[in-house]
This record gives C-alpha cells, structure tokens and sequence, in this order.
C-alpha cells in the first residue's frame, strides 16, 4: 500500500457520537486521522477572547514566577491509562461471569477559593525552601 497516494474518507462511531475520518497511508500502514464536520468548526471572530484589561502585571509576574519555580521536564512514564485498566478488570469480571456493578460517584461541595492568596502563598513556600536548601549547601 505504500505507492499508493490516495486516502478515503469514512465515517465511524464511538461511543454515541459519529466522527469524520481520513484514512490514509503511511509507508506500509493505514492511519486514520479524524476530522471534524463543517459545523464543528468556528471562525476565529466567532470565538470571544477575554481582553488583557483584566490583569495586572503584578499577576502576570507571580504567574511567571510559579510556573517557572515549578517547570520540570515531561516524562510520560509518570502517567499511566487508567481508563484502559478499569475497562479490562471489567471485561475479565463479566468473562469470569460475575456480576459487574459500576460505581458513580457523587459530586462533592467546593468552596470558593482566593487564587491570588494561595499562588503568593505558594510562590513564598518555593522561595523559602529554595534558600533553605541553599544554606545547607553552602
């Protein structure tokens, strides 16, 4: 299938949403590639983005702060499919021919917090451990 250069188009359902596809080759495999139908799709006037009027600088630099006190480099042995997990401990249980109960969980309450606090807060917290680890070192 390599030499040939033509690519289908189908359609597939997961779930209970349909989805447009493409199928195409890639050297000696078939890929498919899912796009989206015309009216999943917005012109970038349609979508509404909030003016920079809101924030301060003072904001910005304390968000620039964090997220570079807390950067790491990406590892994606960190993250694991659970999804994938819990679906197959299913699949063995109904094979095994025990019954399968699913469990919802209810929604839990949440309290509306100052974010501005907490990420001054925690932007202190890094800094004081960082010269704390540097006077050990010294």
């Amino acid at each position: 299938m390599h030499y040939c250069a033509t690519s289908s188009a189908t359609r597939k359902v997961l779930r209970t949403h349909e989805q447009l596809g493409a199928i195409r080759t890639r050297g000696s495999l078939l890929v498919l590639e899912v796009l989206r139908f015309a009216g999943e799709l917005r012109h970038p006037p349609a979508v509404k983005v909030p003016t920079a009027s809101g924030r301060t600088t003072g904001e910005l630099k304390i968000a620039e702060q964090l997220i570079s006190q807390l950067s790491s480099r990406f590892d994606p042995r960190k993250f694991e499919d659970t999804y994938q997990e819990s679906l197959l401990s299913l699949v063995k249980q109904k094979l095994a021919g025990k019954p399968v109960h699913t469990r919802t969980k209810a929604p839990r309450a949440t309290s509306v917090v100052d974010i501005m606090s907490k990420l001054k807060a925690s932007l202190k917290q890094v800094k004081t451990d960082s010269h704390r680890g540097k006077k050990r070192a010294a």
